[in-house]
């Protein structure tokens, strides 16, 4: 297996979107919530998936899953892109983890923005805002 990963990408990109978030470092570390042994340095997160459906029933539907981008713990990042002129990295599946489990746990602060693609790219101004369902 050989490939660039790059951004999200789905087959009918009916939202598009960018996520930030501040990782909480006074609890557990991502290795830990993850159950990735400490050997590996995390440097990404792979999170897909597809319809709440039976897989069984619907092989064409896929769980929500999650995996690591790792590299050796020991590794010097830098030493490597200067090596390979890219970094080369390991995608470790995660079985048995609750993808929306390690965001909570991970997060001090997180943000995500998505808008509808007939939207892309429009300044968007905030101009009211409300309550759902109704707060006093």
């Amino acid at each position: 297996m050989d490939y660039i990963w790059g951004d999200a990408s789905v087959g009918f990109p009916d939202w598009h979107g960018t996520v930030q978030l501040d990782e909480i470092r006074t609890r557990r570390s991502l290795n830990e919530i993850t159950g990735v042994p400490d050997h590996w340095r995390i440097v990404g997160l792979d999170w897909g998936g597809g319809e709440e459906l039976d897989h069984r029933a619907n092989p064409r539907s896929q769980p929500h899953e999650m995996s690591a981008v790792v590299v050796p713990a020991e590794a010097d990042i830098d030493a490597l892109v200067e090596q390979h002129g890219h970094l080369p990295v390991t995608m470790l599946a995660l079985h048995n983890v609750d993808p929306y489990a390690v965001i909570k746990a991970m997060t001090h602060v997180v943000e995500f923005r998505m808008r509808r693609r007939n939207v892309v790219g429009l300044t968007m101004r905030v101009t009211e805002s409300g309550d759902i369902p109704e707060q006093s």
